[in-house]
């Protein structure tokens, strides 16, 4: 049993390493191309902003899922450029699970009361 569980988690680790690795490679495309004049926003479900992120930061993936926190409802990651005196280009966290300021409050997640 051991056995087989690992050979699963290493099989969705890879998985998972090419879901962060095509994120990665998107929003490098996205950002290029759109400009330094241009704020670029990119909304997405939580295991592919999870993913990315993990890639993004060279953080790697666990198989526990005890790596970031998953995303909340509509909210965001937010990274800036830092070129480095190599001349390659390192993205630095800004905000994480970011969200609007209706998102601290019950109306969230039941608008009805």
């Amino acid at each position: 049993m051991g056995g087989i569980s690992r050979r699963r988690t290493a099989a969705w680790c890879r998985d998972e390493a090419a879901v962060g690795e095509r994120g990665r490679a998107a929003l490098e495309e996205w950002s290029f191309s759109a400009g330094a004049d241009t704020d670029l926003y990119v909304f997405s479900h939580g295991s592919w902003i999870a993913q990315t992120v993990q890639t993004v930061l060279g953080l790697g993936l666990s198989p526990d899922f005890a790596d970031v926190v998953s995303m909340a409802n509509a909210h965001w990651v937010r990274f800036v450029a830092a070129d480095m005196p190599d001349g390659t280009l390192r993205w630095r966290l800004v905000d994480y699970n970011h969200g609007p300021a209706l998102a601290d409050t019950d109306q969230w997640e039941h608008p009805a009361l």
